[in-house]
């Protein structure tokens, strides 16, 4: 059974939008009225920055490097905007 790639939370205002990159599961939470493309397209981007810096992207490379993405995250983010 798979996941759809977005997931609409009507009780509590919220989506989910994952995408899946080799093994690993890549999540984004936001309000409803959120711009799913933007949204995606964020996640996509994340991803190249992460190959751009580890080389390969694995379970191995985000366990190693937790303290530098999170660093990432905080420098591509802005108060939640991209």
């Amino acid at each position: 059974m798979s996941l759809k790639p977005v997931i609409v939370d009507e009780e509590n205002q919220l989506v989910f939008l994952h995408t899946r990159f080799q093994n690993l599961v890549f999540l984004l939470t936001a309000t409803k009225d959120v711009n799913t493309v933007m949204a995606f397209d964020f996640l996509y981007k994340f991803i190249d920055v992460l190959k751009e810096y580890f080389g390969q992207v694995e379970e191995e490379s985000v366990r190693d490097n937790f303290v530098i993405i999170y660093e990432l995250l905080d420098e591509m983010m802005d108060n939640g905007y991209p």
